[in-house]
């Protein structure tokens, strides 16, 4: 059995990455079988098909490695430099206040 956790677009359009908890899986880090771990599908919707690129088992503690480099991928991508415009608007801002 097992339960759907979280999905995630990837960077690409079309393509869903997916992560199930799973029951009896064999972890492919420390290739042990172990009762409860994660599953990470790495799918592409296409127009008629869906085609599967990656398929993970992970144990637990592989499975919150996987979870901190998608979080710390994810967070690289949203961290973007201010335009200098926005830069601008808030100079205008701080000396607007100062002037009242």
């Amino acid at each position: 059995m097992r339960e759907l956790i979280g999905t995630r677009n990837g960077g690409e359009p079309g393509v869903t990455t997916s992560v199930y908890r799973s029951e009896l899986i064999y972890c492919r880090e420390c290739r042990k079988t172990v009762p409860i771990g994660i599953e990470v599908i790495t799918t592409r919707q296409d127009k008629t098909a869906e085609t599967v690129i990656k398929h993970l088992y992970l144990c637990r503690l592989h499975g919150m490695d996987f979870e901190t480099m998608t979080h710390r991928q994810l967070y690289d991508r949203s961290a973007k430099p201010k335009s200098s415009s926005s830069s601008n608007n808030d100079a205008y801002l701080r000396n607007f206040s100062k002037v009242r």
